[in-house]
Formats: C-alpha cells, sequence, structure tokens
C-alpha cells in the first residue's frame, strides 16, 4: 500500500507524500530539490529503518549470549514481500522521472521570456521604426502570456510527488514584467519626445506671433509665422492623435505601473488647449494686421525709392573708391574689398526685406543690376584676394624656417603647398588675371617654386 495513503483509503484520495518547487534558474527549469536528492533520502530512510531491527531480538532467547541472538532483522531480511517493497520504495522516484521530464518540457513554450536578451532585442525593435500598432501587438502578446502563466496549475501530482509551480510562475511573470516595461518604456520615450516637440512648437510660433509689427521686415515675419500655422493647422489633428493614442495605450497595459511626471502630464493636458489659443490669437493678428497694412504698403514704396539711390550711389563710390580701381597697392585693396563686402552686406539685408514686402503685397520685383552686378566683382575679388593673403602669410610662415630645422619631409611638404596654390591661381576667374594683385601673387608663387629645387 501506498506510503502516503492509510489502510482502506482509495487511491484517489491519496495525498502526495513529497513536494518539490519548479523554479526557473538562469535559462534552465529545475526542480527544488532535485529529483536525486529525494530518492538519497529515501534510500536512507529504508535503510535507516532496517538497521532499527537489527537491536529487536526474537523472543525466548535472555539466557543466549547477544552474538548468537537472533534479531528480526534477519527474519526481514528474507521475507520476500519486505525485499519487495524495499526495491520498490528505493526505485520509486525513478519511475517517476518521464512523468516530471514530460511536465518540464511543457514549460519550454515560454522559453522566448529568458532565451533572449530584453534591452538588445527591444533596441533591434525600436531601430527597425515600428509603428504603434506594432508597440500594441507587442503589449497585447505579453498580456496574454501573461494570462497563460496564471492559468498553470499551482500543482502537478505525480505518484508521492507533487510538483509546486508557484516559484516557476513567479519568475516567468517577472521576465514578463521586464519585457512590459521595456517596450513600454520605448514606446513612452516617443510619445515623450513628440509632446516635447509639439509643445516647443506651439510655444516657438506663439512667440514669433507676438512680435511687434513695426516695419515691413517684422511684418514679413509675422506673416510668415501666419502661414506656417496656417499650413500646420491642416495636419495638426494628425500629428497630436499617435501622442495622445501612445499615452492611452500605456495606460491601458501599463495600468497603475504607468507613471509619468507632473510636468508631462500637464504638457499632455493643455495639448490641444494651447494650440486652440494660438489659432486665435493668429485670427486676431490678421484682423490687425487688416487695418495697418495700407500704412506698411506706402512705407515700402518710400523704402525701394529710397534704396533704388542707394544702390546707385553705392555703385558709384564701388567704382571710384573700391578695390578695382586701376593703380592702387594689392594691400590697399585688400583694405577695401572688407570696408565694401560689409556694405554691401547690409544692403543685401535691406533688398531682402523690401523683396520680401513686395512678395508680401504682391508688387512686382523691384530689379537692381547694379548692386548684382557689385556682388559678382566683390565674390570673385574675395576668391583673390583670400589666395593673395593665404599664400603670403605662407610664404612668410616658410621664411622663418632655419637651415637646421630643414628635412626631406619639410622640403617635399612645401613643394606639394607650392603646387596647390600655382593650381588654385590658375583656376582664377579670367578677369582678374590682369589685376596687379594677381599679378604680383603668380609671380611670388613661380619664385618659390624655382628656389625650391635650388634649396
Amino acid at each position: 500500500h501506498r506510503v502516503c495513503g492509510k489502510k482502506g483509503q482509495s487511491t484517489t484520495e491519496l495525498k502526495p507524500f513529497f513536494e518539490i518547487d519548479i523554479k526557473l534558474q538562469g535559462s534552465q527549469v529545475m526542480l527544488s530539490p532535485p529529483l536525486e536528492e529525494i530518492q538519497r533520502s529515501i534510500n536512507k530512510a529504508a535503510t535507516a529503518v532496517l538497521r532499527c531491527s537489527k537491536n529487536l531480538y526474537n523472543w525466548n532467547q535472555q539466557e543466549k549470549p547477544v552474538e548468537e541472538r537472533t534479531s528480526f532483522y534477519d527474519m526481514i531480511a528474507q521475507e520476500k514481500e519486505i525485499v519487495k517493497v524495499i526495491l520498490l520504495l528505493t526505485g520509486s522516484i525513478q519511475g517517476t522521472k518521464n512523468k516530471i521530464a514530460d511536465v518540464l518540457v511543457s514549460f519550454e513554450d515560454y522559453k522566448e521570456l529568458w532565451s533572449m536578451p530584453v534591452s538588445d532585442t527591444i533596441k533591434k525593435f525600436s531601430k527597425s521604426n515600428p509603428n504603434m500598432m506594432d508597440y500594441e501587438d507587442k503589449l497585447k502578446g505579453l498580456l496574454k502570456t501573461e494570462d497563460s502563466i496564471e492559468s498553470i496549475d499551482s500543482a502537478f501530482d505525480i505518484g508521492a510527488i507533487s510538483l509546486k509551480s508557484g516559484p516557476l510562475k513567479q519568475g516567468l511573470q517577472q521576465w514578463v514584467k521586464e519585457w512590459k516595461n521595456g517596450y513600454a518604456d520605448e514606446l513612452h520615450k516617443r510619445a515623450k519626445t513628440l509632446l516635447d516637440e509639439l509643445t516647443q512648437e506651439t510655444k516657438d510660433l506663439q512667440k514669433s506671433l507676438q512680435k511687434e509689427v513695426k516695419d515691413i521686415d517684422s511684418l514679413g515675419m509675422v506673416m510668415d509665422t501666419l502661414e506656417k500655422i496656417r499650413v500646420k493647422q491642416t495636419e495638426i489633428d494628425m500629428r497630436f492623435g499617435p501622442v495622445y493614442e501612445m499615452y492611452e495605450l500605456l495606460n491601458d497595459f501599463m495600468g497603475g505601473n504607468a507613471t509619468f511626471d507632473t510636468q508631462e502630464m500637464d504638457a499632455r493636458s493643455v495639448l490641444r488647449t494651447n494650440w486652440d489659443s494660438l489659432i486665435k490669437e493668429a485670427d486676431e493678428k490678421i484682423k490687425g494686421l487688416q487695418k495697418t497694412q495700407g500704412d506698411f504698403l506706402r512705407q515700402l514704396k518710400t523704402d525701394v525709392k529710397d534704396f533704388v539711390v542707394d544702390v546707385k550711389e553705392f555703385r558709384k563710390d564701388f567704382e571710384n573708391n573700391g578695390p578695382m580701381v586701376p593703380g592702387i597697392e594689392p594691400k590697399e585693396a585688400n583694405n577695401r574689398l572688407r570696408r565694401f563686402d560689409d556694405e554691401y552686406s547690409v544692403r543685401k539685408r535691406k533688398f531682402d526685406i523690401n523683396k520680401a514686402g513686395e512678395n508680401l503685397f504682391g508688387l512686382r520685383n523691384q530689379e537692381y543690376p547694379a548692386l548684382f552686378k557689385t556682388e559678382s566683382e566683390l565674390k570673385n575679388l574675395k576668391q583673390l584676394y583670400d589666395l593673395y593673403n593665404k599664400v603670403l602669410d605662407q610664404i612668410d610662415e616658410w621664411k622663418e624656417t632655419t637651415w637646421n630645422d630643414l628635412n626631406p619631409d619639410l622640403l617635399l611638404e612645401m613643394e606639394e603647398q607650392a603646387n596647390k596654390f600655382a593650381e588654385q591661381c590658375l583656376r582664377l576667374p579670367k578677369d582678374l588675371k590682369e589685376w596687379q594683385a594677381y599679378k604680383e601673387l603668380k609671380t611670388k608663387i613661380d619664385s618659390f617654386r624655382e628656389i625650391l629645387p635650388i634649396i
């Protein structure tokens, strides 16, 4: 009869004698304690019971010496039924190994939870540019796994052994939690980034919209801001929608475990309100500008007329006192180039402002051929004098080199740099090759290249 039962008790009522925990240890589902340890304990117990009978003697042997007395052990050891029971008892666990192994193998269905590195797998997933549905599928799959783990039987009774699944279920649930947190963190990062971008974008547009309109330049910037708002308004629902949906997804799947700081929650709650306020402010701005646009149009026309005169005077000054005046030294021409380049930058800024104003009011763009001719000449002159200054500086540096510091590597470097200067000189615009600065530049380069072989 079963050791864990009572005489007369039916087999279905028998309770397991041993309880073993199923645990997830590292990457393996294991038993604690292992079957081998239980078998050793059973064997030890059986041996101990048998040995006890060595000190129990049969009746009517008081007169015999102890060494001649017959113990019950001798009788028990020869009893076939008892020997049979002992053999069955000492081999009882071995007979359940296959069934226990089948139970353990059944948990391989959850192997993906612990066999793949969580962090690396989620990073790879994130780099694949997943959409919100992809995140939802991952989280739904984990919830399904969580429910499956919860439905695992708390115990598996096999013969005299009861396998307790509690520790294993706890381990598996911990892995599910780690995966859920990993995907939720990635989704949260994406939602937070979009939320911050939209919040900052709304603030920037509002800041630009609130600028005082005091001239054509500021009017153009405000009108540009109004146009940006108009364009973004057509797509704003498509941009707000994913943000709200991501946060809802996090709340649905993470429940009370989804924690957001106060600032983030506030930003999410006022996102739509702030945008609606911006739209209202833009409408009011447009109404205000409609009342003052006539004044700005008159100012623009005046500015354009004044600028036409200013460009003519600037061109005349450039021709009479600029870097292209014949006979001036390259150094003086270089100084004049810097001055007129700065003055041109001021006028180019004014040109851009007036052109933006003309486009704003639908006017024909005023042309300034003299201004762009000056721009082209300044551009060519800068190429010449940039190279001119670079060559002079480099030659002056080489002149400071002592004979002791000269070596084959340095001479080779000088030769390569001189050849490079010569190539750059040849590529300069043809019109510049009649200039004194160009001739002086070419002479310095050629002279240095002639001296190098002698050195």
